[in-house]
């Protein structure tokens, strides 16, 4: 069954943050395919997000010990089934299948 959820809040209420962890919850389930959507969030903050959440790494802190290769190899990680997809903010996809060395979008 799929399902499309839209939630509105005011300004720094905390929805990017509750959403962040539902969609890590349900990247743990290997049946589920997720699509997201932030439209006041550059995808790289998203992904970082994740990644942060799903590993317990500080992925999404600019001042991180994370290096580059860390970050392509966790990359690599989340969306290696494709059962992620992230639009950015003007919805144009960006799916990573694979993730090769100029793959640096999160680094911008």
């Amino acid at each position: 069954m799929n399902k499309f959820i839209v939630i509105t809040a005011g300004s720094g209420v905390g929805k990017t943050t509750v959403f962040k962890s539902l969609e890590a919850h349900f990247l743990k389930n290997p049946e589920i395919k997720l699509g997201i959507i932030h439209l006041e969030e550059p995808v790289r903050d998203t992904a970082n997000g994740l990644l942060a959440l799903l590993t317990g790494k500080p992925f999404d802190l600019p001042d991180s010990s994370i290096t580059d290769d860390e970050r392509r190899e966790a990359l690599h990680e989340l969306t290696r089934d494709e059962r992620l997809v992230v639009y950015d903010n003007m919805v144009a996809s960006m799916r990573t299948p694979s993730c090769q060395p100029s793959d640096t979008w999160w680094l911008d």
